[in-house]
C-alpha cells in the first residue's frame, strides 16, 4: 500500500486505508465506489474526517489500477520481500542485514502453526509427560512432542484444553516450549537460590519448579502490581512454592547473592509475531533503541546479585542483535568479572554469542539466550 502514500501516514488512516484496499481487491461482492464511501464514513466516525479527501485520492486510484500492479523487482531486496510477506520494511531490513539474505527470507516465509496450543504436564499437581500423552490420546487430540523439550505437546486445535477440568486443577497448563527450554537450560546450572526477577506472569518459575527437587529457593518479582497479581494466581494454580514480591529489576535487592539470576527481559517481541500478528504494525525500530536502555540497566544491576561462581542467564523473545549479542557483548565489555560459558543440553553452537534460536529454523518461538558466570 506504501506505493500510494507519497507522505508518513497516521496509523488509524493507514489502517482504514488498508481495509478498504483489501475490500477493493478481494471482496468482489462490494462495489468499489461502495469501499471508498465506507472509508470516509469510517474516517469520519474515528475523528479523522481532515483525511476523507487523502482516503478518497487514494483509494479511488487504487481502484483504478487495480490487476495493473507488479513485484517490486528482486533487485530491491528490501521492498521486494517486505511485499511479498506482507512485513514492515525496517523490520525486512534488519533481519537481511543481521541474518542474511537466505535466512531472512526464510524467517519471513516461515507459516507458524496458528491452531496449535502447545502444554506442559506439572509433577507439583501429579502429572507427568506420558499420563497427559494418554489423555490426549484418549480424547482424540493429534499432538507433536517438542523438539528441545519432551515435556512440550504442540496440540492441534487444542484451544477448549483450557477449559478442561485438569488445566484448572493445575495438572498441566499452557506454555511456549521456548520458555519451557529457557527453564530447562536454568536448571541445568544445578542452582539452589534462584532470582527470577522480571517473571510474569511465572511460567519460568513454574517450569523451573516443575524439574527441581524440593531444596530449591525460588525469589520472584516484577515491577508492576497488576504483574505480581498474575505470578501468585498462576503459582497458587500450579502449586508453586516461591517468593513473590514486586520489584523494579533496575534497583538493587538489598545485599542478596543467588546461585542464579535469570533476566527474561522486556523486549520488542519481534519472535512470536507468528502468534501475536499486532506486533508487526505497532513496533517501529525506536522502540528496540529505547529497550536497549531498560535492558542494559536491568542487566547492570543484577550483575550485582550474582555470586561468584554463580550464573546470570539472560533471554528474550525477540530477533534483533541490538537486544540479544549486542547486548551481552556490551555487557561483558563493562563487567569483567564476568565470562561467558556454553550453553548446556547441547544448545551452544560454535563461536556463537549466546544462541538466537529462529521459527524457521528450530521450530519454536524466535527467542535468544546467554549464559554467563561470575568468575570473582
Amino acid at each position: 500500500m506504501e506505493h500510494y502514500l507519497e507522505k508518513r501516514t497516521q496509523p488509524r488512516v493507514k489502517n482504514i486505508l488498508r481495509l478498504s484496499v483489501y475490500q477493493i481487491y478481494y471482496m468482489d461482492s462490494v462495489p468499489d465506489f461502495a469501499a471508498c464511501d465506507a472509508a470516509v464514513e469510517i474516517a469520519k466516525a474515528k475523528g479523522k474526517g481532515g483525511a476523507k479527501g487523502f482516503i478518497n485520492a487514494v483509494l479511488r486510484k487504487v481502484a483504478k489500477e487495480k490487476g495493473t500492479l507488479e513485484w517490486p523487482p528482486r533487485k530491491k531486496l528490501v521492498e521486494h520481500l517486505s511485499v511479498r510477506y506482507s512485513f514492515p520494511r525496517w523490520m525486512v531490513g534488519l533481519w537481511v542485514k543481521e541474518l542474511g539474505e537466505e535466512r531472512a527470507e526464510k524467517l519471513l516465509a516461515y507459516q507458524a502453526e496458528n491452531d496449535s496450543i502447545t502444554l506442559r504436564p506439572n509433577k507439583l499437581r501429579d502429572m507427568d509427560a506420558e499420563r497427559l500423552g494418554e489423555m490426549l490420546d484418549n480424547k482424540g487430540y493429534t499432538y507433536r512432542r517438542g523438539e528441545l523439550v519432551e515435556d512440550a505437546y504442540h496440540v492441534n486445535k487444542g484451544g477448549s484444553l483450557i477449559t478442561h477440568e485438569w488445566f484448572k486443577r493445575g495438572r498441566f497448563t499452557v506454555q511456549g516450549e521456548a520458555s519451557m527450554l529457557l527453564a530447562k537450560v536454568a536448571m541445568a546450572t544445578n542452582p539452589e537460590r534462584v532470582w527470577d526477577c522480571c517473571a510474569a506472569p511465572g511460567g519460568k518459575t513454574a517450569a523451573m519448579a516443575h524439574i527441581a527437587d524440593d531444596a530449591m529457593t525460588f525469589r520472584v518479582s516484577d515491577v508492576h502490581d497488576h504483574r505480581v497479581k498474575l505470578i501468585r494466581e498462576q503459582f497458587v494454580r500450579l502449586g508453586v512454592q516461591a517468593d513473590i514480591f514486586r520489584h523494579d529489576a533496575t534497583k538493587p535487592l538489598g545485599r542478596e547473592q543467588f546461585d542464579l539470576v535469570l533476566v527474561d527481559a522486556p523486549c520488542s517481541g519481534l519472535g512470536t509475531l507468528w502468534n501475536q500478528g499486532d506486533i508487526k504494525g505497532s513496533k517501529q525500530f525506536e522502540d528496540i533503541l529505547n529497550l536497549v536502555e531498560v535492558q542494559r540497566e536491568i542487566l547492570d544491576n543484577v550483575a550485582n546479585h550474582v555470586k561468584v561462581g554463580g550464573k546470570l542467564l539472560y533471554a528474550t523473545c525477540t530477533i534483533s542483535r541490538r537486544e540479544n549479542e549486542g547486548m551481552i557483548t556490551e555487557f561483558l565489555a563493562n563487567h569483567e568479572e564476568f565470562a561467558m560459558v556454553d550453553l548446556p543440553c547441547g544448545l551452544q553452537k560454535d563461536n556463537d554469542i549466546g544462541r538466537q534460536f529462529l521459527p524457521s529454523e528450530d521450530h519454536i518461538e524466535g527467542f535468544y539466550m546467554a549464559l554467563l558466570e561470575r568468575k570473582s
